[in-house]
């Protein structure tokens, strides 16, 4: 039954990995295109790439590690345990201090307010970029490795736990709850800022903007989403006695981060186009749709709609000599783009702004 159940959490992670890998690398692709192409990044997108690359970097290690244990048998040591729970523990207040810096982003670009301190921090808050990452990883290393290794001696002195049973980890030892007052704070901080967004747009709603609503859709869900697993992890910290417990912090982790990637991708209409582009224009490429199966407008019509946008002119030829009585223009995206087939049919799609 043991073996079962391991074998199941070792699936979950390889099937979690399977889902954001891909999720992932197309959000730094974009992102490193992006960059490469202007020589700078939103703060947003400096953000994203952060989240990325640690949800990588973790659960390469997570999988890794299992994988290792599982094939070699050996028993968990100190060691091991410490590996374990200083990435899990490193990796969720990582991105939980990301968010906090998402949630601070959005506010001082959307809410206004007249206050010297808060102009001053409107100002001052985006040239901290991108350095201000790099003290927020030294101190998510800071918070979390006294808490893991407090975590990592709890198994080896598993007689003493049994004997006192009540007597949890977050009652025992003070590292755990510097970690959760911390992540307390970084929740509390993220839940001001929603707050004032949901009052500015309420204070503001004829003046609203999709990429407002967009912005506060985003927050909600990252906010709700690391609510749950701020949640999750005292209940488990309280009932740290029971072996399960470590079981279901891998599984919170693996699930933690499908939701994060499909916030990030969903929440982003820059990301949904660049994915709808990279999806839909390989296909025709491919394979031509046929006059008697699609028609050239609806066929156009279905990339506009699905790329949402308003800002261009686009060329479609679709013919075997691709001559202009067959070039017709509708709303697409921007950027210059022009694909060609290899076979008798030529698709052309050229985009002007």
């Amino acid at each position: 039954m043991a073996k079962a159940w391991n074998n199941f959490l070792l699936a979950t992670d390889v099937t979690s990995l399977l889902i954001t890998l891909p999720g992932y690398m197309f959000l730094l692709a974009v992102n490193s295109l992006d960059w490469i192409k202007t020589k700078r990044l939103d703060i947003k997108d400096q953000l994203e790439s952060g989240i990325s690359l640690l949800s990588i970097i973790h659960r390469f290690l997570i999988i890794g590690f299992k994988c290792i244990m599982f094939i070699s048998q050996v028993q968990m040591t100190f060691y091991s345990w410490l590996t374990l729970h200083l990435s899990n523990l490193f990796s969720a207040f990582c991105i939980l201090l990301i968010c906090t810096l998402f949630a601070i982003h959005f506010c001082l670009k959307i809410v206004s307010i007249k206050q010297n301190l808060y102009i001053y921090i409107q100002h001052r808050f985006p040239k901290m970029f991108p350095w201000i990452l790099l003290p927020s990883i030294f101190a998510s290393l800071l918070i979390s490795g006294p808490a893991a290794q407090d975590m990592s001696k709890q198994p080896l002195n598993s007689t003493n736990v049994s004997l006192n049973p009540s007597n949890s980890l977050l009652k025992s030892f003070l590292s755990l709850k510097l970690y959760v007052a911390a992540s307390a704070f970084c929740l509390l901080i993220i839940l001001i800022s929603f707050l004032l967004l949901i009052l500015f747009l309420y204070r503001h709603i004829h003046q609203r903007v999709e990429t407002h609503i967009h912005a506060v859709k985003k927050l909600t869900a990252l906010l709700v989403c690391n609510l749950l697993h701020f949640i999750l992890m005292l209940i488990i910290l309280e009932n740290s006695d029971k072996e399960i417990m470590i079981d279901i912090i891998l599984f919170s982790h693996a699930l933690f981060h499908v939701l994060v990637i499909s916030i990030l991708i969903y929440g982003s209409r820059r990301l949904r186009k660049r994915l709808w582009l990279w999806l839909i224009f390989p296909v025709l490429v491919k394979r031509p749709p046929k006059r008697s199966d699609i028609d050239l407008q609806e066929c156009c019509l279905l990339i506009g709609g699905a790329l949402e946008s308003k800002c261009c002119f686009c060329s479609i030829c679709l013919t075997k000599k691709c001559n202009k009585s067959d070039q017709k223009s509708y709303i697409c995206t921007p950027k210059m783009v022009t694909i060609k087939s290899t076979t008798h049919h030529s698709v052309t799609i050229t985009q002007f702004c």
